[in-house]
C-alpha cells in the first residue's frame, strides 16, 4: 500500500524532474538551489513535512536551510540538530542510506524530531542523506501524517533521483564557492617550519608541529607517538589538547603505551608508509587499531600518519576525536606531509653529517627555500635550480640532473637539471629505462653509485651514448627513495673523469633522500590545484553546456580541447541506445577511416562489457592493430577512455589521445570523468526529450488526420443515407431494385473507408504513394470547400499551370493538407473576397501549390510557424490553439512529404500560403 502517494493532479514524473534539471542548472547559489529541491518534492509527493539540513563533520552539526511544515517554515528554519551517537540520523549520516520510520512519534533515536513530529502530527518518515560521491553533505527529512513506510518502486526512483541531483549541484556550487582548506594546511605546516628552524630540541619543534595542527584539524588530543623497536612497542612522548582541558606536555604520566603484538595490521600499515583512518570505531567488525587503545583514552575515530625516514619507522602522528568524524582526503595527505617533516626534523637530531665537504648534509636554506615554494610551479622551479647549482658547486661538478621514471613510456623525463657552462646543451631527450641489473642495483644501495669513467664502465649501459653526447665522463646516481625502485634519480656528472670518494657518495645519497618527501609533497599540492583549477573550469563549461544545450557534442570537444591542450579528443556515439551502430565521429582533425561496428572492434566491444569501470588507461601496445587503424593518431602514446553511460544505456564513448611524455599520470582525471559523464546524462535527457518530442508530434498529425478523414467519411455516410432514406420512403411500384443496392452500396464503401483508415494507420502514419492529376486534385478541393464558399459569398479562382501533369505522393495526406489551408483562407476572409488558388511547377524537381487570400493573420502566428521546426522543447502558445495548432501540424506532415510549408504576409496586405512539393519523394 503506497503511503507517499502523489497528488491526482501532479505532473508526470518525466516532467517533473526535466523541470528539476532545468532549474537546478540554473541556481548559482545554495538557498535558491535548495527552494527549488523543494518545490520539485512538494509537486512530486504528499508530505507535510519537509526539512533539508546540512551536515558539518567537523562539530556534528546538522544546520537547517529550508523546509516547510504545517505551521509554516519558521518553525524549523533556524533548527540546529547535534548528531548523538546511536541516534537515526548517525546511522544515517554514517552508512550513507536512506532509512524508513514508520511512526516517528513512537522512535526514541530520533532526538528533537519525536517532539516536532507530534507537533506537526508526523508518523510515516523517509531519511535520505544528501551525497555526493562517498562524501556526505547533509539530509532530508520527509514526513507524512500517514503511518507507514512502503513507497512504491517508482516513488523510490523519483525521490533518489532528485536527491542525487541536489547532492551533485550542492557538491558543486560549494567546491566552486568554498575556500580550499589546503590552502590553509599549507600554511600551517609552513609556519611550524619556519619557526622549529629557530629551536634547538627536538622536543620543542615537536612541540610547534603539534600546536600548529591541532586547530587546523580540531581534534580531541593532536599527539606524536614514538616507536621503541627493541621493546617494540609505541609510548606516547607529547600530545596536544583543546585550551581549558590541559597544556602541552610529555604523558608519561598516563603511560599510554602500544604494543606491536596488539595489533600487527595497525603496525605493518604504518611500516608501509600507509595513513590509518577510523571514521567510527562501532562500525568495524575487525577494527585496524589496537581496541585497548581506543578505550583507555576514550576515542571513537582517528587519524595516524607514519613518521619514516630512510626506510626506517620512527612513529606516528595521531589525530585523535572523542566522536565519529569523516576524514577528508586533504586531512588525511597533510597530515601525512607533516609526519614527513617530523622525519626529517628526527633525523637531523640524531647527529651531524660524516665527511668533510661540509657540516650539513643538507643545507638549511635548501629546505626552507623548497618548502617555501611549494605548490607553486615557477617558484619551485627556480628552487630546485638553485639546489642543483649548489650541488655541482659543493661536488665540483658540471651537471646535476634530477629525473622521474614514466612507467607507461618506460623512460626517464628530466624535471629539472643545471649546467655550469653556458656552451653544453640540456638534457633534451628522455633517458631509456635501465636495465635490470642497474635497478637491482639502485634499489639495494645505500649510497650514491659512482663511476669514474663512463666509456669503460659497464654500468649504466643504456644511458652511456645519451651521456657521453653530452660530454659526461664521470657521474654519481642516487636514488631517492632507497630500498625501492628507483622512480627520481638525482645524477651528478663531470666532463672528466675523476673518482668520487665514498663520502662524496654518502653525502649526495643523504641529500636525495632530504629531497625525496619536498618532491613528494610538491607534486601533491601540484595535483591538487590543478585538480582545483580543473574542477573551477569545469564548473563553468557544466553551466555553459546547461544554459546552452544546443550542439553538446561540438561543444564537449571545444571544452577538452581548452583542458587538455595536447589531448586529441574523439567522441563516438552509438546510432541508437539500443543498437551498436556508431553514429558518427568528432575530432578537431576529421579523418577519411571507417569505423568499425561497435561489436565488432575489440576496444569497443570490451567497454560495452565492463560499463560499471569509470575510465580506462591504455597504451598503444594494449590496442589491437584494427582499432589503431581507425583510430588514425599519428602520435598515440597513452590513450585515456572514458565510457558513456547513464544507467543502464551506454551511450557512446569518449577517446583522449595525449602527446607529452608523461602523459595521464600528470593529469588528475576524476575532473574530467565527472565532465563526461554529465555530458552523458545531458545528453540522454536530451535525446529521451527529442524523442517524447518526435513521439508527440507523430501522433499528434496522426490525430487530426483520422479527425479530418473521419469528418468526411462521417459526412459522406450522411449524405449516403440521407439518399437512401428518400429513396426507401417514396418507393413505388416502378422504383428500380438497382437504385436501393446503389445506395447501400455506396453507403457500404464509406464504412468501408472508415474500416481500412483504422487499421492502415491505427498508430503511424502511412505514405503510401499513389498517382493522382492535379487538376482532379484541384476540382475535389473546390468541391470539398464550396459550402463554405457559398455560405460567406467568397469568390474562388484557381490558377493551374502544370499542363496535366499527375504526381505521385501521398494523396489523402496532400489533399488535407491543401483543404487546411484553403479553409483557413476562408475563415479568415471577409465577405465578398476572393481566395486565389495558384499551382505551377518551379523546375523539374519541385511543385508549388499557393494560396493568396486578403484575410488578417496575427504577425505573432507567423513569427511562430517560422521558428517552429527550430524549437528543441514545446510549442507557444500561439501554436497550441486553433487554427496555429492545425497550421503547425500541416507544416510537420508536409515535412513527412518532403516538402515545405510556409505562410507569409505579403507587401500589399495579402497573405500568401505556400507549399512546395517533390514531383519525386
Amino acid at each position: 500500500m503506497t503511503q507517499f502517494a502523489r497528488h491526482a493532479t501532479s505532473d508526470p514524473p518525466l516532467m517533473i524532474l526535466q523541470q528539476a534539471v532545468e532549474q537546478f542548472q540554473a541556481q548559482t547559489q545554495v538557498e535558491p538551489l535548495v527552494n527549488v529541491a523543494i518545490q520539485a518534492l512538494q509537486t512530486a509527493f504528499d508530505f507535510s513535512v519537509i526539512w533539508i539540513a546540512f551536515y558539518d563533520p567537523q562539530t556534528h552539526i546538522l544546520t537547517s536551510v529550508s523546509g516547510v511544515s504545517p505551521k509554516g517554515e519558521s518553525e524549523i528554519s533556524r533548527l540546529k540538530l547535534t548528531v548523538v551517537p546511536g541516534t537515526l540520523f548517525d546511522q544515517v549520516l554514517m552508512t550513507g542510506q536512506s532509512l524508513a520510520v514508520p511512526n516517528l512519534q513512537a522512535e526514541s533515536r530520533a532526538d528533537k524530531w519525536q517532539a516536532l513530529a507530534q507537533t506537526f502530527n508526523v508518523q510515516g518518515t523517509l531519511l535520505y542523506p544528501i551525497c555526493y560521491q562517498k562524501q556526505v553533505l547533509g539530509m532530508v527529512l520527509l514526513g507524512s501524517p500517514r503511518w507507514g513506510n512502503n513507497p512504491r518502486t517508482e516513488e523510490v526512483m523519483l525521490l533518489s533521483t532528485l536527491i542525487t541531483l541536489l547532492g551533485t549541484h550542492l557538491y558543486t556550487l560549494q567546491d566552486h564557492n568554498q575556500p580550499q582548506t589546503s590552502d590553509h594546511l599549507a600554511t600551517a605546516l609552513l609556519s611550524s617550519l619556519a619557526k622549529s628552524t629557530e629551536l634547538h630540541t627536538l622536543e620543542d619543534r615537536i612541540r610547534v608541529l603539534l600546536q600548529q595542527l591541532h586547530p587546523v584539524f580540531n581534534p580531541s588530543h593532536t599527539s606524536f607517538y614514538q616507536f621503541d623497536p627493541d621493546q617494540q612497542r609505541f609510548y606516547r612522548q607529547l600530545t596536544q589538547q583543546p585550551r581549558g582541558k590541559g597544556r602541552l606536555g610529555t604523558t608519561r604520566s598516563s603511560k599510554v603505551e602500544i604494543e606491536v603484538q596488539e595489533s600487527p595490521s595497525f603496525f605493518q600499515a604504518l611500516q608501509a608508509g600507509q595513513v590509518v583512518a577510523v571514521s567510527d570505531i562501532h562500525s568495524f567488525a575487525n577494527c585496524p587499531v589496537p581496541n585497548r587503545w581506543m578505550h583507555q583514552l576514550q576515542m571513537r575515530s582517528l587519524l595516524s600518519a607514519p613518521v619514516i625516514f630512510q626506510g626506517q619507522l620512527l612513529g606516528f602522528l595521531a589525530l585523535e576525536c572523542n566522536s565519529s568524524r569523516l576524514w577528508q582526503e586533504s586531512e588525511k595527505q597533510f597530515l601525512q606531509g607533516a609526519a614527513q617533516v617530523l622525519g626529517l626534523h628526527l633525523r637531523s637530531q640524531a647527529g651531524g653529517s660524516s665527511g668533510s665537504l661540509h657540516p650539513q648534509a643538507t643545507p638549511i636554506e635548501w629546505l626552507l627555500s623548497l618548502l617555501s615554494a611549494m605548490g607553486q610551479d615557477k617558484a619551485w622551479e627556480a628552487a630546485l635550480q638553485k639546489a642543483l647549482l649548489d650541488l655541482c658547486k659543493r661536488f665540483q661538478a658540471q651537471r646535476a640532473i634530477l629525473c622521474e621514471y614514466h612507467p607507461d613510456s618506460q623512460q626517464y623525463i628530466p624535471r629539472a637539471q643545471i649546467h655550469t657552462s653556458n656552451k653544453q646543451k640540456g638534457l633534451e631527450l628522455p633517458l631509456k629505462a635501465l636495465s635490470t641489473v642497474d635497478t637491482q642495483m639502485l634499489t639495494r644501495s645505500t649510497s650514491a653509485t659512482a663511476i669514474g669513467n663512463l666509456e669503460e664502465d659497464l654500468r649504466f649501459v643504456n644511458w652511456r651514448d645519451h651521456l657521453l653526447a653530452m660530454k659526461i665522463q664521470s657521474l654519481m646516481v642516487a636514488n631517492l627513495v632507497t630500498g625501492q625502485a628507483p622512480d627520481w634519480v638525482l645524477i651528478l656528472g663531470s666532463s672528466e673523469v675523476r673518482l668520487w670518494s665514498t663520502t662524496e657518495a654518502d653525502q649526495l645519497q643523504k641529500m636525495a633522500v632530504d629531497l625525496a618527501p619536498l618532491l613528494t609533497q610538491h607534486q601533491a599540492l601540484m595535483t591538487a590545484a590543478r585538480r582545483d583549477q580543473l574542477t573551477q573550469q569545469i564548473h563553468q563549461s557544466l553551466q555553459r553546456l546547461q544554459t546552452q544545450p544546443q550542439n553538446l557534442s561540438a561543444q564537449l570537444l571545444n571544452i577538452l580541447t581548452q583542458l587538455y591542450p595536447a589531448a586529441t579528443s574523439i567522441l563516438v556515439l552509438w546510432e541508437k541506445l539500443e543498437s551498436a551502430a556508431i553514429q558518427h565521429r568528432l575530432d578537431p582533425d576529421p579523418i577519411s577511416a571507417a569505423i568499425p561496428e561497435a561489436l565488432q572492434d575489440p576496444l569497443l566491444e570490451g567497454l560495452r562489457e565492463q560499463g560499471t569501470i569509470p575510465y580506462r588507461l591504455l597504451a598503444p601496445s594494449q590496442l589491437a592493430p584494427s582499432t589503431r587503424d581507425w583510430l588514425a593518431l599519428p602520435n598515440l602514446k597513452h590513450l585515456l577512455v572514458i565510457p558513456l553511460k547513464n544507467d543502464p544505456d551506454s551511450l557512446g564513448v569518449l577517446l583522449l589521445s595525449h602527446s607529452r611524455p608523461l602523459g595521464w599520470s600528470a593529469e588528475p582525471i576524476e575532473p574530467c570523468v565527472h565532465l563526461v559523464q554529465t555530458f552523458a546524462h545531458l545528453y540522454h535527457t536530451q535525446q529521451t526529450l527529442q524523442r517524447l518530442k518526435q513521439n508527440n508530434t507523430a501522433l499528434e498529425c496522426l490525430n487530426w488526420y483520422k479527425q479530418r478523414q473521419l469528418e468526411f467519411h462521417c459526412q459522406t455516410i450522411m449524405t449516403h443515407y440521407e439518399h437512401l432514406y428518400d429513396v426507401m420512403s417514396h418507393v413505388t411500384p416502378r422504383l428500380s431494385r438497382d437504385k436501393r443496392e446503389l445506395g447501400a452500396f455506396a453507403l457500404l464503401d464509406s464504412i468501408k473507408a472508415i474500416e481500412t483508415l483504422l487499421k492502415a494507420e491505427g498508430w503511424r502514419l502511412q505514405q503510401d504513394q499513389t498517382p493522382i492529376a492535379i487538376t482532379t486534385l484541384l476540382r475535389r478541393l473546390l468541391e470539398r470547400i464550396e459550402p463554405v464558399t457559398q455560405g460567406r459569398r467568397l469568390w474562388t479562382k484557381v490558377h493551374n499551370q502544370t499542363q496535366a501533369l499527375t504526381l505521385h505522393t501521398a494523396v489523402a495526406k496532400l489533399e488535407l493538407i491543401l483543404l487546411e489551408l484553403l479553409l483557413a483562407a476562408c475563415y479568415r476572409s471577409q465577405v465578398g473576397q476572393s481566395i486565389d488558388l495558384w499551382c505551377r511547377v518551379l523546375n523539374d524537381q519541385w511543385l508549388e501549390f499557393s494560396i493568396t487570400d486578403a484575410g488578417h493573420v496575427n504577425p505573432q502566428l507567423l513569427e511562430d510557424l517560422e521558428q517552429s521546426r527550430l524549437l528543441e522543447a514545446f510549442a507557444p502558445d500561439s501554436l497550441e490553439q486553433v487554427p496555429g495548432r492545425h497550421l503547425r501540424i500541416c507544416q510537420k506532415m508536409a515535412q513527412q512529404l518532403g516538402g515545405r510549408l510556409e505562410i507569409l504576409q505579403l507587401e500589399d496586405g495579402r497573405t500568401l500560403s505556400r507549399m512546395t512539393l517533390p514531383l519525386t519523394h
